[in-house]
């Protein structure tokens, strides 16, 4: 919807009029739609016949979903002036959300062009309103002509995709969700579009990655918006084996795959569900591999102590008998999050989990693998998914180099054997930068609870 900046009232006449125009305008512009409602509410009583009034305030009212009201302002506006450059086609995007008639839409829309012939939005609107009516040649023809005008119009590009799928041409839908993306690299429809796609054409690992990037989770590394927001510490959770004190010593990370995890939402539990779904069986089984990070997170200005969250060391002991250890990784440089693609969450814990067949691939992937029941609240995860193209069914390893990762302290579990420990402080003095982790042995605070004493040792 486009504002009108050009039908203030005359200034001289109408002097009271034009400041609370203006006052709308820049309310507006701030995205305070409800401050701006009052302002151009205030224009329109000092004069009836302020048109640019009317059209503003019907968007507000449009921007904050109050639709009938912004109809009857495009209504107020088409009658003081027939031929206004842009009420037709904000008329029709309103009543669009209402689920009028397409005709009636369409009509606008036509009634938009013929007063400006370069009016994107008209075009658009009245792509998506053939779409509805199963037009599809129609649609592209107008999604072509907005994009014409505007070749930077992202959302043209999505909808003349969904034209393009639905005629059966899934690699100009794949190109056109490309475009999208190119535009608007935070545009989550696109993603979710483009997944879906690449389903279809058998881009399993790309059609992951794209879910992995439609995910909106409040702190989601790939998302520019939340840029702020960063991992302070990854924490891995180990038996003390020859494997995984070469791994410590190779400065190797393991990835575990879904199918080895045990919620009863995950991996195998999942399959389960969905025994007969094949798009739920290639994400569970074919191309995911995640892993857990413990909390706490920081922002730029704020570094929680990974010591004074108990809840997180309690892993050390209740992932492996009391036995294991956990070890510490500081989240380095920012260039590793510009070379993995992953997708990064805060689990929800609810009473219950619904998942529901019929639902999209996509929400059943968030869904899947984001939800835990409440019985695991004690756990406080995160989870980290990620693309794999090797190692599916096993896992992956990953070099801490390639994830920009530094080895910083080693928890020692409440029942870990004086000889396992030795044998972790060996391997970690074989790397270079051995001198520098820290050890610390747990001991149980709180009997029958997750709460654990951390104190530091000497090598």
């Amino acid at each position: 919807m486009k504002n009108n900046h050009q039908n203030r009232p005359p200034y001289n006449k109408y002097k009271t009029a034009s400041h609370y125009f203006l006052l709308g305008i820049e309310q507006h512009k701030l995205g305070n739609y409800i401050e701006a409602l009052k302002h151009y509410s205030s224009a329109i009583a000092a004069d009836p016949k302020s048109v640019g009034s009317f059209n503003n305030r019907g968007i507000a009212y449009a921007s904050i979903s109050q639709y009938e009201a912004a109809i009857s302002d495009f209504n107020n506006c088409i009658a003081l002036e027939p031929k206004h450059p842009d009420a037709h086609s904000n008329r029709a995007l309103a009543k669009s959300k209402l689920n009028h008639p397409s005709e009636d839409i369409i009509e606008d829309c036509n009634q938009a062009i013929n007063i400006n012939p370069k009016n994107v939005e008209a075009f658009s609107i009245r792509g998506t309103e053939y779409q509805n009516q199963r037009k599809f040649k129609e649609a592209i023809l107008d999604y072509n002509q907005a994009l014409s005008i505007n070749p930077e119009f992202a959302e043209a590009f999505n909808n003349r995709e969904n034209a393009y799928w639905n005629l059966g041409n899934l690699k100009k839908a794949y190109s056109d969700f490309s475009q999208a993306l190119n535009i608007n690299s935070q545009y989550v429809e696109a993603y979710i579009n483009r997944g879906n796609v690449s389903i279809e054409l058998g881009f399993r690992y790309e059609a992951i990655a794209d879910f992995c990037m439609a995910i909106p989770p409040s702190l989601n590394l790939l998302s520019k918006k939340q840029h702020h927001v960063k991992i302070s510490r990854l924490l891995k959770f180990r038996e003390v084996s020859e494997h995984n004190l070469r791994g410590i010593q190779n400065r190797n990370v393991w990835f575990a795959h879904p199918n080895s995890f045990t919620d009863k939402q995950d991996g195998k539990y999942l399959l389960q569900l969905f025994p007969d779904h094949d798009s739920v069986k290639q994400i569970v089984s074919t191309m995911l591999v995640y892993s857990c990070f413990g909390l706490p997170l920081g922002n730029e200005d704020v570094h929680e102590d990974i010591s004074v969250n108990n809840e997180n060391i309690m892993w050390a002991n209740y992932g492996a008998g009391g036995k294991g250890i956990c070890l510490h990784y500081q989240y380095g440089p920012e260039k590793a999050l510009q070379t993995t693609k992953f997708s990064f969450d805060k689990i929800s814990y609810v009473n219950e989990i619904n998942l529901d067949e019929n639902i999209s691939l996509y929400d059943t992937l968030q869904h899947g693998f984001f939800t835990k029941y409440t019985d695991f609240h004690f756990e406080s995860e995160c989870r980290f998914i990620t693309v794999s193209r090797e190692n599916d069914l096993k896992g992956q390893i990953v070099n801490e180099a390639d994830l920009g990762l530094c080895l910083v302290a080693v928890d020692f579990g409440v029942e870990c054997s004086q000889e396992d420990k030795q044998k972790v402080i060996d391997a970690v003095a074989a790397r270079d930068d051995g001198k520098s982790v820290l050890f610390y042995n747990l001991t149980n605070a709180a009997p029958g609870t997750f709460k654990y004493k951390r104190t530091q040792i000497s090598k």
